[in-house]
Protein backbone atom coordinates (compact mmCIF):
# COMPACT_ATOMS: atom_id res chain seq x y z
CA UNK A 1 0.00 0.00 0.00
CA UNK A 2 0.73 3.66 -0.75
CA UNK A 3 1.06 5.62 2.58
CA UNK A 4 -0.42 9.20 2.09
CA UNK A 5 -0.30 11.70 4.87
CA UNK A 6 -2.97 14.57 5.27
CA UNK A 7 -6.41 14.87 4.46
CA UNK A 8 -6.85 18.08 2.56
CA UNK A 9 -6.97 18.86 -1.27
CA UNK A 10 -3.19 20.28 -1.10
CA UNK A 11 -1.88 17.48 1.32
CA UNK A 12 -2.16 14.65 -1.02
CA UNK A 13 0.93 15.97 -3.32
CA UNK A 14 2.42 12.38 -2.51
CA UNK A 15 -0.18 10.55 -3.69
CA UNK A 16 -1.01 12.49 -6.51
CA UNK A 17 2.02 11.74 -7.93
CA UNK A 18 1.90 8.18 -6.99
CA UNK A 19 -1.15 8.25 -9.50
CA UNK A 20 0.64 10.28 -13.01
CA UNK A 21 -0.46 7.95 -15.20
CA UNK A 22 -4.08 8.72 -14.46
CA UNK A 23 -3.30 12.63 -14.67
CA UNK A 24 -0.72 11.59 -17.84
CA UNK A 25 -4.03 10.00 -19.40
CA UNK A 26 -6.21 13.06 -18.83
CA UNK A 27 -3.55 15.27 -20.10
CA UNK A 28 -1.41 13.87 -22.73
CA UNK A 29 1.70 13.75 -20.82
CA UNK A 30 4.19 11.59 -22.20
CA UNK A 31 7.31 11.04 -19.74
CA UNK A 32 6.11 8.50 -16.38
CA UNK A 33 8.21 7.00 -13.42
CA UNK A 34 7.45 3.71 -12.87
CA UNK A 35 6.02 4.68 -9.56
CA UNK A 36 3.22 6.14 -11.32
CA UNK A 37 1.29 3.03 -10.98
CA UNK A 38 1.63 2.51 -7.49
CA UNK A 39 -1.65 4.02 -6.59
CA UNK A 40 -3.82 2.29 -8.84
CA UNK A 41 -2.18 -1.25 -8.12
CA UNK A 42 -1.38 -1.34 -4.66
CA UNK A 43 -3.71 0.67 -3.19
CA UNK A 44 -3.51 4.24 -0.88
CA UNK A 45 -3.30 4.40 2.99
CA UNK A 46 -4.81 7.60 3.64
CA UNK A 47 -3.54 8.70 7.14
CA UNK A 48 -5.53 12.02 8.46
CA UNK A 49 -7.43 13.51 11.26
CA UNK A 50 -11.18 14.43 11.58
CA UNK A 51 -12.63 17.45 12.83
CA UNK A 52 -11.56 16.61 16.30
CA UNK A 53 -7.79 16.16 15.87
CA UNK A 54 -7.78 12.27 16.05
CA UNK A 55 -6.12 10.34 13.91
CA UNK A 56 -8.00 8.27 11.39
CA UNK A 57 -7.06 6.09 8.65
CA UNK A 58 -8.46 5.09 5.30
CA UNK A 59 -7.27 2.13 3.57
CA UNK A 60 -8.49 2.23 -0.39
CA UNK A 61 -7.40 -1.41 -1.66
CA UNK A 62 -5.92 -1.18 -5.59
CA UNK A 63 -6.66 -3.10 -8.89
CA UNK A 64 -3.21 -5.06 -8.53
CA UNK A 65 -1.39 -5.52 -11.80
CA UNK A 66 -3.98 -4.40 -14.26
CA UNK A 67 -3.34 -0.43 -14.45
CA UNK A 68 0.41 -1.50 -15.65
CA UNK A 69 -0.81 -4.11 -18.17
CA UNK A 70 -3.70 -1.60 -19.53
CA UNK A 71 -1.08 1.51 -19.52
CA UNK A 72 2.00 -0.04 -20.85
CA UNK A 73 0.48 -2.76 -22.85
CA UNK A 74 -2.98 -1.77 -23.87
CA UNK A 75 -5.11 -4.74 -22.68
CA UNK A 76 -8.90 -3.92 -22.13
CA UNK A 77 -10.14 -3.88 -18.64
CA UNK A 78 -11.30 -7.37 -18.31
CA UNK A 79 -8.59 -9.10 -20.28
CA UNK A 80 -6.08 -7.71 -17.29
CA UNK A 81 -8.28 -9.20 -15.08
CA UNK A 82 -8.12 -12.15 -16.44
CA UNK A 83 -4.53 -12.79 -16.87
CA UNK A 84 -2.87 -15.69 -14.96
CA UNK A 85 1.13 -16.36 -14.44
CA UNK A 86 1.48 -18.90 -16.80
CA UNK A 87 0.40 -16.51 -20.10
CA UNK A 88 3.33 -15.25 -19.85
CA UNK A 89 5.21 -17.11 -22.39
CA UNK A 90 9.18 -16.73 -24.34
CA UNK A 91 9.73 -17.75 -27.37
CA UNK A 92 13.22 -19.75 -28.35
CA UNK A 93 15.17 -16.08 -29.36
CA UNK A 94 14.16 -14.71 -25.84
CA UNK A 95 10.92 -12.60 -27.55
CA UNK A 96 8.57 -11.99 -24.34
CA UNK A 97 4.87 -12.49 -24.98
CA UNK A 98 1.62 -12.28 -23.69
CA UNK A 99 -0.54 -15.19 -24.94
CA UNK A 100 -4.06 -13.72 -24.48
CA UNK A 101 -6.76 -16.16 -24.87
CA UNK A 102 -9.22 -15.29 -22.31
CA UNK A 103 -10.97 -12.42 -20.11
CA UNK A 104 -12.22 -11.93 -16.67
CA UNK A 105 -16.48 -12.58 -16.72
CA UNK A 106 -17.95 -9.01 -15.40
CA UNK A 107 -18.60 -11.30 -11.56
CA UNK A 108 -15.07 -12.54 -11.61
CA UNK A 109 -15.99 -16.35 -11.31
CA UNK A 110 -14.69 -17.63 -14.67
CA UNK A 111 -12.68 -16.40 -17.76
CA UNK A 112 -14.98 -15.65 -21.36
CA UNK A 113 -13.56 -15.18 -24.76
CA UNK A 114 -12.24 -12.56 -25.81
CA UNK A 115 -14.23 -9.36 -27.37
CA UNK A 116 -15.10 -9.72 -30.87
CA UNK A 117 -13.44 -13.46 -30.44
CA UNK A 118 -14.85 -16.94 -30.40
CA UNK A 119 -13.16 -19.73 -27.64
CA UNK A 120 -10.02 -20.69 -29.31
CA UNK A 121 -9.01 -17.30 -30.34
CA UNK A 122 -6.37 -15.54 -29.02
CA UNK A 123 -3.41 -12.47 -30.07
CA UNK A 124 -0.24 -12.34 -28.71
CA UNK A 125 0.79 -9.00 -27.15
CA UNK A 126 4.83 -8.03 -26.62
CA UNK A 127 5.70 -7.92 -22.91
CA UNK A 128 7.95 -4.79 -21.77
CA UNK A 129 10.75 -5.57 -19.47
CA UNK A 130 9.40 -3.82 -16.94
CA UNK A 131 6.21 -5.77 -16.91
CA UNK A 132 8.40 -9.39 -17.29
CA UNK A 133 10.43 -8.53 -14.13
CA UNK A 134 7.09 -7.74 -12.25
CA UNK A 135 5.41 -10.85 -12.80
CA UNK A 136 8.19 -12.91 -12.25
CA UNK A 137 8.04 -11.89 -8.42
CA UNK A 138 4.00 -12.72 -8.62
CA UNK A 139 2.74 -15.83 -7.39
CA UNK A 140 1.03 -18.68 -9.94
CA UNK A 141 -2.32 -18.25 -11.02
CA UNK A 142 -4.43 -15.28 -11.66
CA UNK A 143 -2.95 -12.13 -10.99
CA UNK A 144 -5.69 -9.72 -9.91
CA UNK A 145 -7.69 -12.58 -7.45
CA UNK A 146 -11.13 -11.22 -6.42
CA UNK A 147 -11.45 -10.08 -2.49
CA UNK A 148 -14.61 -12.71 -1.87
CA UNK A 149 -13.08 -15.70 -3.30
CA UNK A 150 -13.87 -15.14 -6.62
CA UNK A 151 -10.44 -16.42 -9.15
CA UNK A 152 -10.72 -12.61 -10.65
CA UNK A 153 -11.40 -9.59 -9.15
CA UNK A 154 -15.01 -8.25 -10.67
CA UNK A 155 -15.28 -5.51 -13.39
CA UNK A 156 -17.16 -3.39 -10.95
CA UNK A 157 -15.22 -3.53 -7.95
CA UNK A 158 -12.17 -2.81 -10.23
CA UNK A 159 -13.89 0.25 -11.68
CA UNK A 160 -15.01 1.17 -8.25
CA UNK A 161 -11.54 0.72 -6.19
CA UNK A 162 -9.88 2.73 -8.98
CA UNK A 163 -12.52 5.48 -9.01
CA UNK A 164 -12.14 6.18 -5.61
CA UNK A 165 -8.75 6.47 -5.53
CA UNK A 166 -8.52 9.23 -7.68
CA UNK A 167 -11.85 10.99 -6.32
CA UNK A 168 -9.67 11.09 -2.83
CA UNK A 169 -6.50 12.33 -5.01
CA UNK A 170 -8.60 14.72 -6.63
CA UNK A 171 -7.97 13.64 -10.62
CA UNK A 172 -11.29 13.92 -12.43
CA UNK A 173 -12.29 12.94 -15.99
CA UNK A 174 -10.25 9.46 -16.18
CA UNK A 175 -11.70 5.54 -15.54
CA UNK A 176 -9.62 2.53 -16.28
CA UNK A 177 -10.26 2.52 -19.98
CA UNK A 178 -8.09 6.06 -20.36
CA UNK A 179 -4.86 3.72 -19.59
CA UNK A 180 -5.81 2.21 -22.68
CA UNK A 181 -6.46 4.67 -24.56
CA UNK A 182 -3.52 6.40 -23.68
CA UNK A 183 -1.23 3.58 -24.68
CA UNK A 184 -2.91 3.60 -28.13
CA UNK A 185 -2.59 7.08 -28.72
CA UNK A 186 1.24 7.22 -27.39
CA UNK A 187 2.07 4.25 -30.08
CA UNK A 188 0.13 5.66 -33.14
CA UNK A 189 1.72 9.02 -32.33
CA UNK A 190 5.48 7.36 -32.29
CA UNK A 191 4.44 5.18 -34.86
CA UNK A 192 2.27 5.66 -37.48
CA UNK A 193 2.96 3.72 -39.93
CA UNK A 194 2.92 0.95 -37.69
CA UNK A 195 -1.21 1.44 -37.07
CA UNK A 196 -2.02 -1.72 -38.55
CA UNK A 197 0.46 -3.83 -35.95
CA UNK A 198 -1.29 -1.57 -33.12
CA UNK A 199 -4.09 -2.27 -34.03
CA UNK A 200 -3.75 -6.12 -34.13
CA UNK A 201 -2.09 -5.52 -30.66
CA UNK A 202 -5.05 -3.48 -29.14
CA UNK A 203 -7.67 -6.49 -30.67
CA UNK A 204 -9.66 -4.44 -32.71
CA UNK A 205 -11.54 -6.49 -35.03
CA UNK A 206 -11.20 -3.74 -38.21
CA UNK A 207 -8.67 -0.98 -38.59
CA UNK A 208 -11.10 1.07 -39.03
CA UNK A 209 -12.17 1.10 -35.23
CA UNK A 210 -8.50 2.36 -34.57
CA UNK A 211 -8.85 4.95 -37.06
CA UNK A 212 -12.32 5.98 -35.98
CA UNK A 213 -10.99 5.89 -32.25
CA UNK A 214 -7.38 6.67 -32.01
CA UNK A 215 -6.42 8.83 -35.36
CA UNK A 216 -7.59 12.76 -34.69
CA UNK A 217 -6.40 15.94 -35.62
CA UNK A 218 -3.64 17.55 -33.74
CA UNK A 219 -3.73 20.99 -31.79
CA UNK A 220 -0.85 21.81 -34.11
CA UNK A 221 -1.69 19.81 -37.24
CA UNK A 222 -0.66 22.89 -39.66
CA UNK A 223 2.51 23.08 -37.97
CA UNK A 224 3.25 19.55 -38.31
CA UNK A 225 2.42 19.38 -42.00
CA UNK A 226 4.73 22.98 -42.74
CA UNK A 227 7.38 21.15 -41.21
CA UNK A 228 7.04 17.77 -43.26
CA UNK A 229 6.60 19.99 -46.32
CA UNK A 230 9.77 21.73 -45.79
CA UNK A 231 11.80 18.73 -44.65
CA UNK A 232 10.67 16.85 -48.25
CA UNK A 233 11.00 19.55 -50.20
CA UNK A 234 14.84 21.46 -49.05
CA UNK A 235 15.84 22.95 -52.39
CA UNK A 236 14.30 25.30 -54.84
CA UNK A 237 13.47 23.88 -58.19
CA UNK A 238 16.18 24.67 -61.32
CA UNK A 239 15.59 27.86 -63.44
CA UNK A 240 13.78 26.19 -66.15
CA UNK A 241 16.10 26.67 -69.28
CA UNK A 242 15.79 29.23 -72.56
CA UNK A 243 17.53 27.40 -74.81
CA UNK A 244 15.56 25.25 -77.40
Amino acid sequence: MLVVGGDGPGQRGAGAGAVGQGQAAARGQRREQPGHNRAGAEGITAAGTDKNGRTRTRVLPGVGIAPWLQRTMGLRIREALGVRRSDFRQRADGTRYLHLCWQASENGRELEPLRHRTAGDFRDVPVPDLIWDMVQELADGPLCPGPNGTPYLPYSTAGNRFGRMLDYLGISGVHTHSLRRQFASEALDASPRELANISQVLGHDRIETTLRFYIHPSANAEQRIGAMMNARWTSKPAPASNQA
